[in-house]
Order: C-alpha cells, then sequence, then structure tokens
C-alpha cells in the first residue's frame, strides 16, 4: 500500500508539472479551500468551533445532506408521476424550480437544526460557527453533484487557462486547477455553462447559499423571543434565489416565474458577498458576546489588562506546541463565554472548571524554563509506529485494502494517460471486485457506526460541544454512505453494469450529465476514511508513544496534524507539573506523587474525549458494577479503585490495541481509546 501511496504522489505530480487535469483531486481541493477561507476569516469574529470539525462537514454534506436530498427528491418526483400519471420527465423539470431547491436547502442545513434541537450544549457555539458549519455543509453537497458527475471524465477534459474544461453536450465545464483555486474566492468545484467564457471559476453556489442559511440557523437557535423569527428570512431567500437560478438555466416558462426569477437573478450577480454579509453580522453579534463575557467573567482572563500580550508572549515560548494550546484555550473560552451570554446552566459550570485549569496551568509554565526540555515535532514523530508495524494490524490491512479500488480509480485514474484504470474497474471483471469491495466496506462502516452510537450518549452528555458534534456528524454521514452502498448493491443485483447511469431525472441539471454506477459504489466506500479518519490507522492501536517525561500519546495519533495537536496539551500539563512551586525531586508516598490526571487535558483522559471521573464510572459499569470474577476469586474493583489507578497507576500500551493498561496495588485498569466504554477493571490480588 505504502507503494501505491508513492505512486499516488508521483501521478498527482506530474499532473501538476505536465498541466494535465487531475479532475476529482482539484474538485475537492476547491470545496475545501473555500471552507478554509471562511474559516481563517471567522477566526477574527468569534469562532469557537474546530477547523477539522468544520472539514468533517464537507463529508457531512456529501454523504449526509447530499444522499438524503436525491431520495428526497426521488420520492417526490416518483411519488407525484404516480398519484397524477403524470409524465415523470415533466414532473421533474417542474420540480427542478419549484420543489428540489427548498427540499436541498433544507437538507443541507438540517444537521444544524437537529444540534440546535437536540444537544444541551448548542449554546457554545456563536453564530459565526453556524455559518462556518453551514459553508461545510454547502461544500460537501456541491462537490457529491460535481464528483457524481465529472470524476469519470478525465480522458475528455482539455486544457484552459484557469484548469480544464469538459465538455458535454452544448455544456462546458471547467474544473479549477491549482492556481486559479488558491487565488480565488470560494471557488466552485466545477462551473458550467453553455458557452464558456474565460474568467476563473465561479462563486460556489451550495456554499454560499448554506453559509447563508447557517446564519439563518444561528439565529433561530441563539435568538430569544420573536427576533429569532428573523433567522428564517435567511433560509426563504436562498431557497428562492436557488428556485430562480434553476428555472432560468432550465429555460421555462411561466407568468410567475417570468415576473419574480429576474429580480433574484439580478441579487444572484453578487453570490459571492453573501458570506462576507453572513459573517459580518455573526461576527457584531459575537464580538458583543465575548466583550461582554469577558468583562463578566475576569478571571478567565490572562495577565489582566496585557492579556494579548501575555498570550501573544506564551504562543511563541515552544512552538508548535505552545501556539496550539493558545489556540485552543481561545477557543474554549470562546465556547465558554457565548454559554454565558445565552444564559446555559446546563454545561456551563463543569465547562468552566477545565477552561479555568488550562488558564491556570498556562499562566504556570509561562517561562523559557517549563518548556526547557520539551521535545520537539521531530523527536515526537521519529517515535510514531513504522509503516511495517502498522501493517501487522488486520484492521489497518483491511483499511488499506478497501481503499485501493478508491485510490485507483479517483486518484491514480484520475489523469487522462491512465484513464484505462477506470475503464478496468468498470468492465465485468472489475466490476465483481468492486461488488466485494463494496460488501466489505459496508461491513465495516456498519461496524463503525455501532461504535458511534454506543458512545454517542457519552459524547452528548459531556461538557464540551465538539465530540457530541462529530459524533452526531459521523453518524449522519455514515448513514448515508451506507444506504448509498446498499442502493448501489441492488441495483448491481438487478443486472445493471458498473458503467451504467447510477440514476436519470432527478433533477434537470443531473440529466445533463449523470454519474455511472461505479462511481456511486467507490463514493460510498470512500466514507470508510472520509467519516472516520484516519480509518483504519485510528484502530491499529498500541505503541504510538512520544516522549513527554514518559507520557504515552494516543495510538490514534497517526497524522501529522494530529500528533501535535494530541501532544500539544500533554506537553501543557507536564510542563505544568514540572514547574510547580512544590518541585518534582523528592518526592515520596502519595502526597508527592503526581497524579496521571494531571498529564492530560480535564475533559480528554488518554485522548478519549472523557475525564479521568467519567472512564472510572464507564469501568466499573462494564465490569458488573462490582460483581464477581467469572472464577469467584475476588471482587471487581470499585468505582473509587478504579479512579485512583487512573490518577496514580504506572501506565504502559498493548501492543496491537489502541488500548492503555494501568496497574496499581494489585488492580489492574485496562482503558480502550476506541471505546472508552467497553474499559474494564481486574482484581489481581486472588
Amino acid at each position: 500500500m505504502w507503494t501505491t501511496v508513492r505512486i499516488v504522489g508521483i501521478a498527482v505530480a506530474y499532473g501538476a508539472t505536465q498541466g494535465t487535469p487531475h479532475v476529482t483531486l482539484f474538485m475537492v481541493l476547491a470545496a475545501a479551500w473555500g471552507v478554509l477561507q471562511l474559516a481563517a476569516l471567522t477566526w477574527f469574529t468569534g469562532r469557537s468551533t474546530r477547523l477539522g470539525t468544520a472539514l468533517l462537514a464537507i463529508a457531512v454534506g456529501a454523504y449526509g445532506c447530499g444522499i438524503a436530498a436525491l431520495l428526497l427528491q426521488f420520492l417526490y418526483t416518483r411519488g407525484l408521476a404516480a398519484l397524477t400519471d403524470s409524465y415523470i420527465g415533466e414532473v421533474v423539470r417542474t420540480a427542478s424550480y419549484t420543489v428540489d431547491p427548498i427540499i436541498e436547502e433544507m437538507v443541507k442545513v438540517l444537521p444544524l437544526v437537529l444540534i440546535g434541537l437536540l444537544l444541551r450544549q448548542r449554546f457554545q457555539w456563536g453564530l459565526t460557527d453556524y455559518v462556518v458549519l453551514g459553508a461545510g455543509l454547502g461544500a460537501g453537497f456541491g462537490l457529491l453533484e460535481a464528483v457524481l458527475r465529472f470524476s469519470h471524465l478525465a480522458d475528455q477534459a482539455r486544457s484552459a487557462g484557469e484548469g480544464w474544461l469538459v465538455q458535454l453536450g452544448l455544456s462546458s465545464t471547467l474544473i479549477p486547477d491549482l492556481g486559479a483555486t488558491l487565488t480565488s474566492w470560494l471557488p466552485a468545484p466545477a462551473t458550467s455553462d453553455v458557452l464558456w467564457v474565460s474568467g476563473g471559476p465561479q462563486t460556489f453556489m451550495h456554499l454560499a447559499w448554506s453559509a447563508t442559511a447557517g446564519l439563518g440557523v444561528g439565529v433561530l437557535v441563539r435568538g430569544r423571543g420573536a427576533w429569532r423569527l428573523l433567522g428564517v428570512l435567511p433560509l426563504v431567500w436562498v431557497s428562492a434565489e436557488h428556485a430562480a437560478v434553476n428555472y432560468d438555466l432550465g429555460l421555462a416558462t411561466s407568468t410567475f416565474g417570468d415576473m419574480v426569477a429576474p429580480s433574484f437573478m439580478a441579487a444572484h450577480g453578487s453570490l459571492w458577498v453573501y458570506p462576507v454579509i453572513a459573517v459580518a453580522i455573526a461576527g457584531w453579534f459575537d464580538l458583543r458576546d465575548g466583550a461582554r463575557g469577558r468583562a463578566a467573567l475576569p478571571e478567565l482572563r490572562l495577565g489582566g489588562p496585557l492579556e494579548p500580550a501575555t498570550l501573544a508572549g506564551f504562543a511563541v515560548r515552544r512552538l508548535p506546541w505552545t501556539g496550539l494550546i493558545a489556540l485552543r484555550f481561545v477557543r474554549a473560552r470562546r465556547a465558554l463565554i457565548y454559554a454565558r451570554a445565552r444564559g446555559d446552566s446546563t454545561s456551563f459550570a463543569s465547562y468552566q472548571k477545565g477552561v479555568l485549569e488550562v488558564r491556570d496551568r498556562i499562566e504556570r509554565t509561562n517561562s523559557a524554563a517549563a518548556w526547557r526540555n520539551t521535545p520537539g515535532v521531530r523527536e515526537v514523530l521519529a517515535r510514531l509506529p513504522s509503516p511495517r508495524s502498522l501493517l501487522r494490524s488486520w484492521s489497518v490491512l483491511v483499511w488499506l485494502v478497501l481503499l485501493v479500488p478508491t485510490v485507483v480509480f479517483f486518484a491514480i485514474g484520475g489523469l487522462p494517460q491512465t484513464a484505462f484504470l477506470q475503464n478496468a474497474l468498470t468492465s465485468t471483471v472489475g466490476g465483481h471486485l468492486l461488488v466485494v469491495v463494496l460488501v466489505a466496506a459496508l461491513a465495516l462502516l456498519v461496524w463503525q457506526l455501532l461504535t458511534v452510537l454506543r458512545g454517542l450518549r457519552g459524547a452528548a452528555q459531556g461538557p464540551s460541544i465538539d465530540p457530541a458534534v462529530r459524533s452526531w456528524f459521523r453518524l449522519a454521514g455514515g448513514l448515508g454512505a451506507v444506504v448509498t452502498g446498499l442502493v448501489v448493491l441492488a441495483t448491481v443485483i438487478g443486472g445493471t453494469p458498473m458503467d451504467h447511469k447510477a440514476f436519470t431525472n432527478f433533477h434537470v441539471l443531473d440529466a445533463l450529465a449523470g454519474a455511472i454506477l461505479a462511481v456511486l459504489l467507490l463514493f460510498a466506500v470512500a466514507a470508510v476514511i472520509a467519516i472516520f479518519p484516519p480509518g483504519g490507522l485510528a484502530l491499529a492501536g498500541g505503541g504510538v508513544a512520544a516522549m513527554a517525561g514518559g507520557i504515552s500519546i494516543s495510538g490514534a495519533t497517526i497524522a501529522t496534524t494530529a500528533v501535535v495537536g494530541a501532544v500539544s496539551g500533554v506537553m501543557l500539563a507536564e510542563a505544568a507539573g514540572d514547574s510547580g512551586s512544590s518541585g518534582s525531586s523528592g518526592r515520596s508516598g502519595d502526597s508527592g506523587r503526581q497524579s496521571n490526571t494531571d498529564k492530560f487535558p480535564a475533559d480528554d483522559f488518554e485522548g478519549t474525549e472523557y475525564s479521568a471521573d467519567d472512564l472510572a464510572s464507564m469501568v466499573h459499569r462494564h465490569t458488573g458494577s462490582g460483581d464477581l470474577h467469572i472464577g469467584g476469586s475476588a471482587p471487581r474493583p470499585t468505582e473509587a479503585e478504579i479512579l485512583d489507578v487512573l490518577k496514580f497507576g504506572r501506565s504502559s500500551g498493548l501492543d496491537g490495541q489502541n488500548a492503555v493498561k494501568y496497574i496499581k496495588d494489585g488492580i489492574r485498569v485496562i482503558i480502550n481509546r476506541d471505546m472508552p466504554w467497553r474499559s474494564t477493571s481486574y482484581n489481581m490480588r486472588g
């Protein structure tokens, strides 16, 4: 597999240097770039959600919202045609500018609506968070449409000034290259027009619309009284504009449409400014809440009136660790302030405790001496598992094998020179192979979804909104991928070949160029990594040790950025412990022993996103709340004993598992990092 990765890199590099198209990768890049632009802009206006959550929203928009919208459109058009005995083509054509835009715009922000209704930590998000996450959901939705329509057409692309053109009938579609993407504001992954006029990629419509609608959802959730009803206006506006655009593109004619559509089309010319206006409005309210919150909670400030200088000074103490810690602290404090501003009493107290602990540690470690012995990035990365050791895990092998066809089709076969690989996978023999891969991927996805479901309640009851949202997002996206896979499997069993169109007439625009069945199949398989990053590597477990005073880092932290982010919190705890007033030498007995819980963030013990107290309770419940061993020789440890072991026991990783073992006074506790609720404990004293 590592050879395959090298081949992919060579192919992409060759395509970039020779000016040849790599359709799928550049469409994904364009979609992600627009979200990153808004995420960077909203950092200065009060964003509190993680960047990783915003990127996960792209996958949810594609797998969850996109597939849900397609199914709803199918049910509506087929149902209406059957009830009225109408021609299906005419029903689809009319629905494209009447019902479909409403379905799509509502479904795209539905995850945000559900979060606002169901999660008790919902007030930890400011309005800018809703804007960014709405943009991510819309970007994923639009990316789905682009990938399904154009990913298998690399051999038909020809070079243009800003990228590559794919010709389909009278329509030309621009796939922007790297330069056009990076120099454009919210670039669309694919821009179609009947007669293409040079000018670069257009504004990504679905992203801009959903960012605007996200503001509306935020107002509905955070607003008070009748004022919150103003949040309906952005949703109505983007739905109406979407309908007008489809009406114009479909060349439809009606008295009402001809009267209303021109006004919305005139406004559509300024689509690029919609997210800017949404960010400005959201930022004004979030900055206001931030100023009021800091005044009401002076204990959250660092260094009193000189806080900006204090925080900036700490951020550059030991890069990248202190920089990441400072960013995380600012983000967590914003979430706390937003909860306080909205009067959220359910999660405020517990979350405030964690934020104050981080603030205290930052103040204690704001010196060069505290970070003198901290390892650098190279030293941490050098302790990651080698590719050979990772391949010893069956879960990693399964994950890598499942990804091979997806990589071959979308990445390696995405160049005109290698497009024959796409044809091979859509042949009869290749089709049989893809079916086997799909069945295995569906089994893995179902298992991953069950894992998410088991931890959903614990994540939803935690003090922070991020773990809960990631769980909800993965559940929504994973379900969409499973449904897609099952539909494809049923279609294949029905005798449809892989190079046949997966669907037709779902939407008047999709009738111009439908996706082949193989693309939809591989799209479902790709969810193994898109929804559950870093996929099988996170399941490999065992012994990823980045030493910071003898601290083991979770085996899930494989990617470089994930390692840097995970280690930073450990570094802070270690530096705070070493710089304490009592010193680290000459300690004896329990009174001088450093607690293991001091080495981890309060709500993220051993990278599980749960506190040590929560884990002790989970272990106690999983072991029968004190029931005897199977052999009946000794009772299970009590919850207090388990917590004591986690705090003061000796820890070591378990080979071949993403788990860590704690031992103290004849009691052993094993923490399962992937499924903390399945952690266990044993009494070894006989």
